[in-house]
């Protein structure tokens, strides 16, 4: 009889003793809660939020993870057709007179094809060129070629793929040999022209007078006004005189050869065509 009463006290003792313990916590947690730094408090909260963070993102992080990255295998493109302004490099398009920048020696010729390194741009002569190397180098002193016999590109030959680098070289060296005949056809057209004979003795006077006519050979302001103004004259003389042998030639087109139906020209093309895919985006056509 006694341990049923007992018993019988048991639970609402338990009871009563809980509910008054769980009003002493709510009550003494504020001042618990007032002794604990506050750094220790920002750490906790800090690290239970990087734990939240890590559990809401595994799903995704586990889905990202399944694909690999390429980035890293994607080719970065900084090879681009550009203008002789902004040219790092280039390519020989033809046979090209190299010079020597010191004492402007002629140094020989180079084909087609050769890659040059562009270390700046200039005016010699009264001729815009470019000067630097080749590579790999064919000559151990910095040399200068002209302008318009160089392809520009932005960038490096070092940014070419192994198929361009392979196949960009004897693209123009047959380009090379294309000039070479149509040089042949434009000199045979300038023979019958009655204006490319006086036209080219004129440019060949006009760049003697701009490499001599520099301000320390002047002893008066009278001679350099007449040196520059002659500059001039043959300027404007070489530009109507080549405006002319332009117009006759299309006035005579149906009598002059043409060196795009020449057989050799044909098969030159026929070899560049095959050459192209690699290199078309260097082009930029």
């Amino acid at each position: 009889m006694g341990n049923q009463e007992q018993k019988s006290y048991f639970w609402p003792i338990f009871i009563i003793v809980l509910a008054a313990l769980t009003a002493g916590i709510w009550k003494l947690a504020p001042i618990v809660y007032s002794w604990i730094p506050q750094s220790a408090i920002e750490s906790i909260r800090d690290s239970a939020n990087r734990n939240l963070r890590r559990t809401t993102e595994t799903p995704s992080s586990a889905v990202v993870s399944q694909t690999p990255d390429t980035t890293d295998l994607q080719p970065t493109v900084t090879v681009e057709p550009c203008t002789p302004s902004s040219a790092a490099w280039g390519v020989l398009r033809r046979v090209t007179t190299v010079k020597a920048l010191e004492g402007r020696r002629t140094l020989g010729t180079v084909m087609g094809g050769r890659f040059f390194l562009i270390a700046r741009r200039t005016g010699i002569d009264g001729e815009s060129v470019f000067v630097g190397n080749f590579t790999p180098h064919a000559m151990d002193e910095v040399v200068y070629v002209p302008e318009d016999a160089v392809f520009c590109f932005t960038g490096s030959p070092d940014d070419l793929t192994d198929n361009q680098r392979a196949n960009l070289r004897p693209y123009f060296e047959l380009e090379g040999e294309i000039a070479k005949i149509f040089n042949k056809y434009m000199r045979e057209t300038a023979e019958r022209s009655p204006y490319a004979k006086e036209a080219a003795e004129a440019l060949k006077k006009l760049r003697h007078l701009q490499k001599t006519a520099q301000p320390r050979t002047f002893n008066t302001d009278d001679e350099r006004r007449t040196a520059f103004y002659e500059i001039s004259s043959l300027k404007l003389k070489v530009q109507e005189l080549n405006l002319r042998h332009k117009e006759w030639k299309e006035q005579h087109a149906a009598e002059l050869p043409d060196p795009e139906k020449d057989p050799a020209v044909l098969e030159l093309r026929k070899r560049q065509q095959a050459l192209r895919d690699s290199i078309l985006p260097l082009l930029g056509r």
